[in-house]
């Protein structure tokens, strides 16, 4: 693959996904591509595996929106876990308020494992808690966990990219109503979290993904 074709596809992209298992510079540099795009890509970062120096300053003024576990928030925040595990508020109010220190809000997406996930969507947003899917309601039962995180992120991702890729609209919306940008969150997380779902009772790793027409069914029986 080329330089200028990955170039090219970045711009053309409302949305960047990326994680830590490449080079740093690389990651800089598909992140500032992205907001000097026309498309006015969103930057989405899972920071796994979480780099022993935790994320440059250079980064963090570039990420929309950050999604990353418990584990993941406290190598970044160089904090003790409290009791075994940190607090999810105590931890989300945390790394919003080292976006802060940059001078940065950031949408901050907190993973909770069979406790859902919480947002944040700047420091004057809520924080909203979305449950895990119980499994049970569709008939199902957990198998593996394996890629299950990824799996979320995905379908996550993939959810905001429908709902405001090809649409001028929602994207002026996204960021300029934070009801707006709430309520996508809300129902991009409750997508993930049955996609998620779903996954985890199948085994293996990419074959348990499953497809939207699949998660979409399931959603419907959940409502």
């Amino acid at each position: 693959i080329s330089d200028q074709w990955a170039c090219s596809r970045i711009q053309e992209s409302f949305l960047l996904l990326m994680q830590m298992e490449l080079p740093m510079e690389t990651i800089l540099a598909a992140a500032r591509i992205a907001t000097r795009s026309l498309a006015k890509s969103l930057i989405v970062l899972n920071p796994a595996p979480m780099p022993r120096n935790g994320l440059p300053e250079a980064l963090v003024s570039l990420i929309d929106i950050i999604i990353l576990n418990q584990v993941e928030a406290t190598q970044m925040l160089k904090l003790e876990p409290i009791s075994g595990a940190l607090n999810p508020e105590q931890c989300l109010r945390a790394v919003q308020r080292y976006g802060q220190q940059f001078q940065h809000d950031w949408t901050i997406v907190v993973t909770l494992g069979k406790d859902g996930v919480i947002i944040t969507a700047g420091q004057d947003c809520e924080i909203v808690h979305v449950p895990a899917v119980d499994l049970s309601k569709i008939g199902k039962q957990v198998v593996s966990t394996v890629g299950a995180g990824d799996c979320w992120t995905g379908a996550f991702c993939a959810f905001l990219g429908d709902a405001l890729g090809q649409n001028d609209e929602n994207k002026q919306q996204f960021h300029s109503s934070s009801n707006y940008k709430t309520a996508l969150l809300r129902a991009a997380a409750s997508f993930a979290c049955v996609a998620a779902a779903l996954s985890v009772s199948k085994s293996g790793a990419q074959e348990s993904i499953p497809k939207r027409d699949e998660v979409e069914e399931a959603s419907a029986c959940l409502a």
